[in-house]
């Protein structure tokens, strides 16, 4: 019995051996690896993010700050300009520029917006420019001058600047791919309109 017990262990042993090492991992060939990897999927945004996130800032431009006008802006605590207040003193100059900047706390990953600014004087539309943007609207704010005294023959006593932009979400869609001047049309629920904050001029 001892004898039959020890011959069953060497044809077992054998056995093991004659299998040899296991082989190796199959690796991925060259056209495996160098396959493209999908796309990163567009970020689930809508026109609420956008209206949320964007602002207009009206201010006095850099190229109209003199010891003449005084400029003075009002914040909410949380750092948001509510409204601006400015003084012009003799003389009184024959331009008055002020700077329209449009900012976006993020940007729109995969999506287009087109923004439609418009600026009042006085409830008197005065200009008008428009432009898209993607998913670089949080670093690359836009900056519009204009002349708050331009077609005035003398300056009124005093005068109330504002701005508007309509903003229009066109959701998987890049902005080179948008036309600015024929866009395509766009439902109310991917529209929105956003408000500056007024300048207030006394002369």
């Amino acid at each position: 019995m001892h004898r039959l017990a020890t011959v069953l262990s060497l044809f077992v042993l054998l056995g093991a051996c004659s299998k040899g090492p296991a082989a190796p991992a199959a690796t991925p060939s060259a056209a495996e690896s160098e396959a493209p990897k999908p796309a990163v999927a567009a970020a689930s945004i809508g026109i609420g993010d956008v209206d949320s996130s964007m602002q207009i800032l009206l201010r006095v431009s850099e190229r109209s700050r003199s010891a003449t006008i005084l400029e003075q802006e009002r914040m909410t605590m949380t750092n948001k300009l509510t409204n601006v207040a400015v003084s012009v003193l003799p003389p009184f100059p024959g331009e008055l520029w002020l700077s329209a900047t449009i900012k976006s706390l993020i940007g729109f990953p995969g999506h287009a917006v087109l923004v439609s600014v418009n600026i009042f004087v006085d409830e008197k539309q005065v200009d008008t420019f428009s432009y898209v943007v993607g998913e670089d609207a949080h670093t690359n704010p836009k900056a519009h001058e204009f002349d708050a005294l331009q077609g005035l023959a003398s300056p009124p006593k005093s005068m109330l600047v504002r701005a508007t932009a309509d903003v229009t979400l066109y959701a998987n869609t890049a902005p080179a791919d948008l036309d600015v001047n024929n866009p395509p049309p766009a439902g109310l629920e991917a529209k929105a309109t956003i408000l500056s904050n007024p300048v207030r001029i006394e002369f």
